[in-house]
């Protein structure tokens, strides 16, 4: 009898702990989801079907191991098609652009391959340029930066007047450009200002070369900031030469972290455009 109750106290326990492993994985699981879509730009693509599928998840009383890694593609896929139908809705190239431009700012932390945003992105422009060279190319971050710079060169977008509308940034907001600095800190101060202003990042983790075809988006900024605590010479180099290329002064935050760099960036908006200010 004694050997029958152990036997049944510990089937019971084993049970216990399967259930319990069972329901950390899914929490892990929709954690991970949540974080997935923490990092997407929502306020340029709304995550509707991404978060649609994810309070589907959440109702899951059990989701199998091997359905886990299936589950996460999922939602990548899901993120997509926000993303194509977010595109679909540039209604002209100027339009497009600039959204893709806007989208940029965010390429580090968007939990997509680069090759499957930019194949959407120049899908979209052969509708409204169908001879673009562009279209030509193979899809790649280096593309995307292409499209970025083309910003500059279009005319600005006429936009539609649709309750759907509500992700693009007008061009004609000031334009901040700020080299060095590293992803986590684009990623903080883009958060704080991005829906104020147009963000142009030169951070650390990209090459002088992609640097040097890059540098004319410095033009028309309403101001350039240097970032010392988090930039090479090189990276100071290339900045000073695109200032004076565009008869535009150079500042230089010294103080780090996201927060002092939004402060100083709006005061500097607030003072006369050749004084410089230390911090």
């Amino acid at each position: 009898m004694s050997q029958l109750l152990a036997k049944s106290f510990t089937l019971g326990t084993a049970v216990q702990a399967s259930q319990l492993q069972t329901a950390r994985a899914k929490q892990k699981l929709i954690n991970d989801i949540q974080r997935i879509l923490q990092l997407w730009p929502s306020t340029l693509v709304p995550p509707g079907h991404a978060l649609n599928a994810l309070a589907q998840i959440s109702q899951l009383s059990t989701i199998p191991q091997d359905y886990q890694a299936k589950l996460k593609i999922r939602i990548n896929n899901l993120l997509l098609q926000d993303l194509r139908c977010r595109i679909d809705q540039c209604a002209n190239r100027p339009e497009l652009l600039d959204f893709a431009q806007q989208l940029y700012l965010y390429s580090a932390h968007l939990p997509l391959t680069k090759k499957s945003i930019v194949s959407l992105l120049i899908k979209r422009l052969a509708v409204f340029a169908p001879r673009d060279p562009l279209i030509n190319k193979s899809p790649s971050l280096e593309l995307w930066s292409e499209l970025v710079q083309e910003v500059h060169k279009s005319p600005v977008a006429v936009r539609r007047k649709t309750d759907l509308d509500l992700a693009c940034v007008p061009v004609r907001k000031q334009k901040i450009v700020i080299f060095g600095g590293h992803q986590k800190l684009k990623y903080m101060v883009t958060k704080a200002l991005a829906p104020d202003y147009q963000l142009v990042w030169f951070c650390t983790d990209i090459g002088a070369t992609e640097i040097q075809t890059r540098l004319n988006t410095v033009a028309g900024a309403a101001l350039v900031v240097m970032v010392t605590g988090y930039a090479a010479h090189k990276y100071s180099e290339l900045a000073r030469k695109a200032c004076r290329a565009h008869d535009l002064p150079l500042h230089y935050a010294n103080k780090g972290g996201a927060q002092a760099l939004v402060h100083y960036i709006q005061a500097m908006l607030t003072v006369s455009p050749d004084h410089k200010v230390n911090v």
